[in-house]
């Protein structure tokens, strides 16, 4: 990724450490998650960026939304209201829907790590869905 950013003249994409975006307790199963995606799955270098930027960018949200790094209580804690204020500050960014459908697949991606909150997250991005 750093290397096509060099090629159509954007600076390469700093690496920014789990501890910079998600509080002490969600810092190792980020990295085992990451790790999980680049071994077992043999994800790409560019789908573990593009992963890791959406990841980032979510827990980004939770700390600016919540008002502290995002915690494992965070992310448990989560409810329909909190992903639909991050589904809706997206839209109002401007960004394109296939964009947005792969951060939240990103998202439900590494919540996986815990199939409860897996649940919950896809509940609330499919309210209709619930059975």
């Amino acid at each position: 990724m750093a290397r096509r950013n060099v090629l159509i003249g954007r600076p390469p994409l700093p690496i920014v450490p789990a501890g910079a975006v998600a509080a002490a307790d969600l810092v190792r199963p980020i990295t085992r998650w990451l790790a999980w995606l680049e071994v077992e799955r043999r994800s790409s270098p560019h789908t573990m960026s593009c992963y890791r930027r959406d990841l980032w960018a979510f827990l980004t949200f939770l700390a600016q939304h919540c008002g502290a790094l995002p915690s494992l209580a965070t992310l448990r804690a989560l409810g329909s209201p909190d992903l639909r204020a991050y589904l809706v500050g997206r839209n109002r960014r401007g960004l394109v829907p296939s964009s947005t459908a792969r951060a939240l697949s990103a998202t439900q991606r590494y919540t996986d790590v815990d199939e409860a909150m897996l649940v919950r997250v896809h509940q609330a991005a499919h309210p209709r869905a619930r059975s």
